[in-house]
């Protein structure tokens, strides 16, 4: 009887231990969690500066000039005293805060979005970067790079059940620029291999902003997550 006490006494200290040591391992996970979080707000807050090779600085001057006519190029000597001047330096943007508690980067998951084009139309892209442009008398501008989208066509039977999950199917297309300004927030969004639903290219299925769909989504589907 009292050998059964007693280990029975054991295995319950060895339990406690056990649990003990698995509440400190948690503990530290979690310490570790949080220090990593705090390092990597540091880094969103940061950026590299760069310099621009001759076709990105023409690109991008050419896309400012259609908000800031008058801005002029770095090397267009010499310049009016009041004149408004792009560097050729920008730096690089890890991070952007759209609103409503949404971020997105150049970096899964939140690099999918959705924003306005210039036709007031919902358009979709993925971003590429976010910089931060400098000049004389002029900068501080924020501009994103991004390879547009282009919605693939498909049979009416498919195309039915796509409109029911509220997915869209699309390609990406050619770069371009736009201004935060236009981002309506990223998209939960899977990556489809060459072939999927019969495209040729890689593809991805998307999820438009302000629609629901007439299906329920797995709830255990993590692909089309998006961080917050």
């Amino acid at each position: 009887m009292v050998n059964n006490l007693r280990v029975a006494c054991d295995l319950e200290q060895n339990n406690i231990t056990i649990m003990k040591k698995f509440c400190q391992l948690q503990r530290l996970k979690t310490q570790h969690g949080l220090d990593g979080a705090l390092q990597e707000e540091t880094v969103i807050r940061g950026g590299a500066t760069f310099e621009m090779n001759k076709a990105t600085y023409e690109q991008i001057l050419k896309f400012c000039r259609r908000s800031t006519p008058e801005l002029r190029a770095n090397h267009e000597l010499p310049h009016p005293r009041d004149a408004k001047v792009m560097f050729d330096s920008a730096k690089e943007i890890r991070s952007l805060d759209c609103g409503r508690g949404k971020k997105v980067t150049p970096k899964e998951p939140n690099n999918m979005i959705e924003y306005v084009g210039d036709d007031g139309e919902a358009r979709y892209a993925q971003v590429v970067d976010i910089i931060e442009l400098m000049g004389h008398r002029w900068g501080g501008a924020v501009i994103i790079k991004v390879n547009s989208a282009t919605q693939i066509s498909h049979s009416q039977r498919l195309s039915a059940v796509f409109a029911k999950l509220n997915v869209v199917q699309v390609q990406l297309d050619r770069a371009e620029y736009i201004n935060p300004s236009q981002v309506v927030g990223p998209l939960a969004h899977r990556k489809l291999a060459p072939g999927g639903f019969g495209s040729a290219r890689l593809s991805y299925l998307i999820r438009p902003l302000g629609l629901l769909s007439e299906v329920a989504w797995p709830i255990d589907n993590d692909d089309m997550q998006i961080d917050p």
